[in-house]
């Protein structure tokens, strides 16, 4: 008898150290989970959040409302029937997925990631990014799969968005900052190179007026002119045009389609819009013209670091006898 309570003693002794494995590996499945379901909510904004649960027979137990609207469904059109032939079209390679994907679950008992194709009630095919997780009975025994994430068009568009933001310059906002600007440059001059296209560099160097108006007035002041130079530059070159920031007071421009006959009109009109926006700040009209502008065309097999190099030299020449205006070294202007 004593043998025997010590067997069951030790019956259970391995079932709790098993019970106890399976509640810490449950707590960080859990904890994966909030996780990643945290920060697709932070990363997710302003898009469709998919999230539907569906048991052992394949059949809907759960969907949320984003699921519903995405999908043009009713509740009612969802909750008990087949995941197959509603949110998944019923094929071979759909079911041979769940399958696979039960499989896995019930082994690794962790998140797993998957590209899909959802089916709208419309029957319109919709690639997303699902990430399907166990849901466990009280045995910690795997009983469905909770399917959560989002159209992958949005993904993309979210990315794209991500990499803006990146690229741009943190105190003026709306321009490139100078490492993705330096980069965008050096790709144009060699796609223009390889394909003999024109290209025109335009320079606006800030520094005089900059340190004027941050001796004369404040710091706050200086970096608002920095962003009403950004906006002339924008207003007066166009939606073509790349814009970005390549030191702290210079601000580069790329243009592709332009006509050498323009380039006088347009450095004019930016020179205009320049002067009427530094004014806004109360500058007299004699000190807002301390600025310089600097063109410079596509040379044969050229280099961003030439271009940008011509440029350096010419602005740094301007500032030190104050010469002001638009200038450039180009022959045949």
């Amino acid at each position: 008898m004593i043998y025997g309570l010590l067997g069951l003693i030790a019956v259970l002794l391995v079932y709790v150290v098993l019970l106890h494995l399976k509640l810490h590996e449950m707590s960080e499945l859990v904890q994966e989970s909030n996780i990643l379901t945290a920060s697709e909510g932070t990363r997710l904004q302003q898009t469709y959040y998919l999230k539907f649960n569906v048991d052992k027979d394949m059949k809907i137990t759960q969907v949320n409302g984003d699921t519903l609207n995405y999908g043009g469904y009713t509740r009612e059109q969802l909750i008990g029937q087949n995941v197959l032939g509603t949110l998944l079209k019923d094929v071979p390679a759909n079911k041979e997925m769940l399958e696979e994907c039960f499989r896995q679950l019930k082994k690794k008992k962790r998140i797993i990631s998957s590209e899909q194709v959802l089916q709208k009630s419309d029957k319109t095919k919709i690639p997303v990014l699902l990430r399907a997780r166990p849901i466990l009975n009280e045995l910690l025994q795997c009983r469905g799969i909770s399917f959560w994430g989002y159209p992958l068009n949005q993904q993309l568009n979210l990315e794209k968005q991500l990499k803006r933001e990146q690229e741009k310059d943190q105190l003026i906002g709306e321009i490139l900052n100078a490492e993705s600007f330096c980069r965008h440059l050096d790709e144009h001059v060699r796609v223009c190179n390889r394909y003999n296209q024109p290209l025109l560099f335009i320079a606006v160097e800030l520094a005089d007026i900059y340190n004027f108006v941050n001796k004369g007035f404040s710091f706050e002041t200086g970096d608002k002119l920095l962003r009403l130079a950004a906006d002339a530059c924008i207003e007066s070159t166009g939606k073509d045009a790349v814009i970005g920031r390549f030191e702290h007071t210079k601000i580069g421009i790329i243009l592709e389609k332009y006509d050498n006959a323009e380039i006088p009109s347009l450095t004019q009109s930016l020179w205009d819009n320049l002067i009427a926006n530094i004014r806004k700040l109360n500058v007299d009209k004699v000190n807002a013209g301390m600025v310089c502008i600097y063109y410079s065309r596509r040379k044969n097999k050229d280099e961003a670091e030439n271009m940008l190099s011509r440029t350096r030299k010419y602005l740094s020449n301007s500032l030190a006898i104050h010469r002001y205006g638009i200038g450039t070294r180009d022959r045949n202007k």
